[in-house]
């Protein structure tokens, strides 16, 4: 028992940043889709349609979500989980003190970007991917982690 209460302590930043993307899977679930979407998830449906409106790395990303979860609700879990992980990564880079860490984490839940990432556009994906590969590359930069630096460049990449 002690244990967990050590690790909830420990990481409190992360368990309140994971309640965060929780609550938006939540907000959204399914997933909010416009027509956009919709036309890039018949590409999703039928790789062969692949055109260059639509970014074909994420028609390949949301293909391989399919096979854990079909239908918008996989890549709607994966936006929130790394638009709330990079907000954890941030507060971890740049406060050492815990309740700071989670006073930041508020950031998550500006309407702005947290109202948008329920909705399922190459967009959002931009936005999600990128403000990982940024949280990656400060927290690179604090810890040296060469594995931390590819990483972010497989995000960039994405976004």
């Amino acid at each position: 028992m002690n244990l967990i209460v050590k690790i909830l302590k420990d990481y409190s930043d992360l368990v309140f940043s994971l309640l965060i993307a929780l609550f938006g899977i939540i907000l959204f679930y399914p997933g909010s889709m416009t027509g956009d979407s919709i036309d890039q998830w018949r590409q999703v449906l039928e790789p062969k349609t692949i055109g260059n409106w639509f970014p074909p790395t994420m028609v390949y990303l949301w293909s391989a979500v399919n096979r854990l979860s079909f239908g918008p609700q996989g890549i709607l879990i994966l936006h929130y989980l790394t638009y709330s992980l990079s907000i954890f990564f941030l507060g971890r880079t740049f406060f050492s003190n815990q309740r700071h860490q989670i006073y930041y984490l508020l950031i998550g839940i500006f309407p702005a970007t947290f109202l948008i990432t329920g909705i399922i556009w190459k967009d959002v994906s931009m936005l999600v991917s990128i403000i990982m590969a940024i949280s990656l590359l400060f927290l690179y930069e604090k810890n040296k982690n060469i594995l931390l630096l590819f990483v972010s460049l497989i995000f960039f990449f994405y976004g």
